[in-house]
């Protein structure tokens, strides 16, 4: 995914709280929570450095705004 896509994909999140649990944005984003495209996407998300995982929530990156 490129960081286009990442970034549309991270608005959701930034858009709907600052927490979501995992499988809130799934539902979000139409994909179920376990499968592993979905799994690509949040991982794809991490490796951007534009949110944050803990335990079974995602945040946003705590120092990095998007508009």
């Amino acid at each position: 995914m490129d960081i286009g896509k990442a970034i549309e994909l991270a608005k959701v999140i930034y858009k709907n709280g600052r927490t979501l649990k995992i499988k809130t944005f799934a539902e979000l984003i139409d994909m179920k929570e376990t499968g592993g495209s979905f799994n690509i996407k949040v991982n794809t998300l991490l490796k951007y450095g534009l949110i944050e995982k803990e335990g079974d929530e995602i945040c946003r990156q705590k120092r990095k705004e998007i508009e």
